[in-house]
């Protein structure tokens, strides 16, 4: 026999199961009956049922029956009736797994088949709803009868117990039998497709069920809590009045020491409230111990013969007051008639209180006493006193007397009590040597209420807690319908859920082929367009290259003109030459990084400038252009002088290239205007606005809202006078956005179109200290005939080059500077003409025949003779990998082309003068 299928293994496997999962449902346990929300271990018990046969029914019978005693032992002792519920629940559970079986065999025929429309109508509609009534109708009016629960709370108990069976049932039991892949089901592929989605399910609906419920309790919880905030103020209302009568009696008796019993009844009755529930208020003088038969005397004088100093033993029974030193009798009592049997105690010799009033003595405070038996009515254990001393004003350490106010504990806070809303029920305890003891309670206080609260809090001198219990009322108020509606719905869309993952699962097999087939279709599609993707970047970088090769010999061209010619209109030209070069580079650049932009590898490169150097260069590129269409062009600089600036100045000056291009190229006669306005925002940033407007055609108003979209245009149609790709302005836009600016347009159609372009920038105080090179001039002065530069003559360079045009631009700058240049077209002549001699410094290009600039670096650096001299990169290349290549090989400068002669001079600096060689 295999294990498993001996009876006591079965009967220990079902115990276990159900006390288990027993524990899972008593989360969603809710009052009142603790009925469960969703119960798991009506499902689990089905499952194992049906699964393990009859010898597992006793021992879910035992593991309900132990989960239920757990259940009210927790909230009372133990009891013989106590047995009853847990015994009834624990049957009625047993008596459900035959009903649901039953149904089962009588509805399906096994093996069943979990994706079948006739499964799952029967089972969730029929079998597991039908089989739910059993154990929750037998517990629900087992309990409401046992309980005393009123027709609502009966209904709601059973309602919860059948939603709770439900959900347990048609969860739990598939799960259950997949899990074991049982018989009665018929061959399911990759069960845990459905069985992962079903846990996942009733989790998050036991989640949202959880969150629902836990919300309303804190809800209930909160006003629970305020309903009890008017208790405890009149407990703080009574405690300040007793005090405030104290301090005020007191006041008045040192003002008059021979205060007549009328007098102090007068005094009495002028301050107290009738609101306030006080059995007395009494005044009990110092007698000395010669005093006592004169004492007496008059006690006998106001018709009080039988009363004399007396005292109080432990046995409750009242003597003559021993002989002693003085004595503190009551003397004034009000009222008088009701209080008259204190009359003549003294308080000094009381056993119960003599502690307290030595306290409020000693401490000149208000003391009040323990719970004590009150000579007026000695058969009760329910009197308080709070005692206050009187001293005399003149001689502040002679004490008169005692005043003292006497409450009887029930009688006040019963009052207190009835008062209120009746939402809870109260028990207040102070604490004796770190113990607690009860003060006083109502009648109707009880340990197991749904809600309760405490609050500590001091009570003349002593330090009490009040243990607060919701009432019956406030319980049967408490029904959380809301969370049952969240339950219900929730349970509707994890059932169809469930459903749905049921069929799905079924034509798995035929959808992974599918799936499958296409899987590899899109695996060449991507393949080919990542060849595709790669194919762009080569050729970008490629052209990238390409451009900037020309562009380096055009500008180094213009800048060895103007340091050879003298000519001033030929300069002229030459500077023009150079200022729309680099324009053009600008506009190249722009046009290379647009993929960048796409692709969010695009970075803005800061360095300092100044607006003064972009608006000569704006001028130059668009006057004479602005003049030959015959439109007026004028520029506004700032009122005030702008310092200079840390931002991309290329990328700026193409967003102004753009905007001005655009605003001539579409203005056919009037003005095209540039007005540059400064704000500053601190002393460390600026505002430049940028207002660019003309008077050509305008943009119509249905066309602005997506005028910053790429390849947008006014005028879309084949026959438009102006040509243009449309992604100036996106590619404007998205720029103006990294910087952290904003553009705005207004237009009026055939009237002009106005751009404003705000764009915060930071100050540079002093470029030079901060290390950083100034865009007109480098860190170090160029040389010149009046300059006291530093000279180079003497030192070598060897320049690896393969563009001729570029080999004679790098000599010449070089020569320039006062360096002697060699030539080498490739990586391997390099190689070849630095073992022949030596040289101070090598200029390298990268993409070479033979041997490229890359593998000539790392043959240097490996040779022992050439290791130390410094390299530095001059390509057209601008790629991030090739940057990333040069840092790893040390290589500190990465020169990309055109590049200016005040780069290569701010180089030879750092390593051919003496503080750096």
């Amino acid at each position: 026999m295999h294990p498993v299928q001996h009876p006591l293994v079965k009967l220990f496997i079902g115990c276990a199961a159900y006390f288990g999962f027993a524990q899972l449902g008593l989360l969603f346990a809710i009052p009142p009956g603790f009925a469960s929300a969703i119960w798991p271990a009506a499902g689990i018990a089905l499952g194992l049922y049906l699964m393990l046969g009859r010898w597992v029914v006793p021992g879910i019978f035992l593991g309900s029956l132990l989960a239920n005693l757990q259940v009210s032992f927790s909230s009372a002792s133990f009891d013989g009736q106590l047995l009853i519920i847990p015994s009834l629940i624990a049957l009625a559970s047993c008596l459900q797994l035959y009903v649901a079986k039953s149904l089962l065999f009588k509805f399906l025929t096994p093996p069943i088949a979990l994706h079948s429309g006739h499964f799952i109508f029967r089972f969730f509609v029929i079998i597991g709803p039908m089989a739910c009534l059993t154990a929750s109708s037998i517990a629900a009016i087992g309990i409401s009868l046992i309980n005393q629960f009123d027709l609502s709370q009966g209904l709601f108990l059973w309602f919860t117990w059948w939603i709770g069976d439900i959900l347990g049932v048609l969860f739990f039991t598939p799960i259950v039998l997949l899990l074991f892949n049982s018989p009665l089901l018929s061959a399911v592929s990759k069960r845990f497709r459905i069985i992962l989605p079903a846990i996942t399910l009733f989790a998050l609906m036991s989640s949202v069920f959880i969150y629902s419920r836990s919300s309303y309790l804190n809800e209930r919880q909160n006003q629970f809590n305020e309903s009890t905030a008017a208790f405890s103020d009149q407990i703080k209302i009574f405690e300040n009045t007793v005090n405030q009568y104290l301090y005020a009696i007191a006041a008045h008796i040192g003002l008059n020491k021979n205060l007549s019993q009328e007098q102090f009844k007068q005094f009495v009755y002028s301050i107290q409230n009738q609101n306030i529930n006080i059995r007395a208020i009494a005044w009990a003088p110092k007698i000395k111990a010669s005093e006592r038969k004169t004492y007496e005397q008059f006690l006998r004088q106001r018709g009080l013969e039988k009363h004399k100093i007396r005292t109080i033993d432990r046995n409750q029974k009242v003597t003559i007051a021993p002989r002693q030193d003085y004595y503190l009798p009551i003397t004034y009592s009000e009222p008088f008639q009701k209080n008259v049997d204190a009359i003549g105690l003294d308080l000094k010799s009381h056993p119960f209180i003599a502690t307290s009033i030595s306290k409020a003595i000693h401490n000149r405070q208000v003391v009040l006493t323990p719970k004590i038996h009150l000579v007026q009515s000695l058969e009760k254990l329910n009197g308080m006193i709070a005692y206050y001393p009187v001293f005399d004003p003149v001689e502040a350490n002679q004490l008169l007397g005692l005043v003292e106010i006497v409450f009887e504990t029930d009688q006040v806070f019963d009052a207190i009590y009835k008062a209120s809303e009746n939402d809870f029920n109260y028990q207040t305890v102070y604490f004796v040597d770190d113990k607690e003891s009860i003060a006083f309670q109502n009648n109707t206080h009880k340990d197991d209420a749904q809600f309760s609260y405490s609050i500590s809090f001091d009570f003349f001198d002593k330090h009490y807690r009040t243990y607060f219990q919701s009432s019956s009322r406030f319980d049967a108020q408490s029904t959380d319908w809301f969370s049952w509606i969240v339950l219900i719905l929730g349970s509707l869309l994890s059932v169809l859920s469930f459903i749905f993952v049921v069929l799905i699962t079924s034509f798995n097999s035929q959808l992974a082929l599918e799936v499958k087939s296409r899987t590899n279709d899109l695996e060449k599609a991507n393949v080919n367009l990542m060849n595709a993707n790669h194919a762009k970047s080569q050729f970008l970088s490629n052209m990238s290259h390409e451009y900037r090769t020309p562009l380096n010999a055009i500008i180094g061209f213009c800048q060895i003109a103007k340091d050879e010619l003298t000519d001033p209109v030929a300069l002229g030209y030459f500077r023009k030459i150079e200022n729309t070069s680099y324009l053009l580079l600008d506009i190249i650049n722009t046009v290379l990084d647009y993929s960048k932009i796409n692709e969010g590898r695009f970075a803005l490169n800061v360095a300092p400038f100044t607006i003064e150097n972009t608006i000569d260069r704006l001028e130059t590129l668009f006057a004479h252009r602005a003049s030959r269409k015959g439109l007026d062009f004028n520029i506004i600089t700032p009122s005030t002088p702008t310092p200079e600036l840390s931002g991309d100045r290329i990328r700026f000056e193409q967003i102004l290239v753009y905007l001005t291009e655009n605003a001539l190229k579409f203005t056919e006669q009037g003005e095209v205007q540039v007005a540059f306005e400064t704000k500053t925002i601190n002393s460390q940033r600026i505002r430049l606005i940028i207002t660019i407007s003309d008077q050509g055609i305008g943009i119509s108003r249905d066309k602005l809202n997506r005028l910053f979209d790429a390849f947008s245009q006014e005028d879309e149609s084949d026959t438009r006078p102006y040509s243009g790709t449309g992604l100036g302005l996106s590619i404007t836009k998205k720029l103006i956005d990294m910087m952290g600016g904003t553009i705005s347009v207004e237009s009026v159609k055939h009237h002009g179109t106005e751009f404003r372009v705000i764009i915060p920038f930071d100050i540079i105080n002093n470029s030079k200290d901060l290390g950083i090179e100034n865009e007109s001039t480098p860190q170090y002065l160029l040389p010149s005939s009046e300059s006291n530069a530093i000279s180079f003559t003497g030192k070598r360079a060897l320049v690896v080059e393969d563009n001729h045009v570029n080999q004679i631009v790098a000599s010449k700058l070089l020569e320039q500077l006062g360096l002697t240049v060699s030539i080498a077209d490739d990586g391997q002549q390099a190689i070849e003409t630095l073992n022949k001699k030596p040289f101070d410094i090598v200029f390298m290009d990268l993409q070479m025949p033979i041997m490229d600039g890359f593998s000539a670096i790392e043959a240097i650096r490996k040779s022992e003779h050439h290791r130390t001299i410094p390299v530095v990169i001059l390509s057209a290349s601008v790629t991030k990998e090739q940057q990333q290549r040069a840092e790893s090989l040390g290589i500190k400068h990465y020169i990309t082309k055109p590049y200016r002669k005040s780069q290569l001079y701010e180089v030879l600096c750092e390593y051919l003068t003496e503080n750096n060689q």
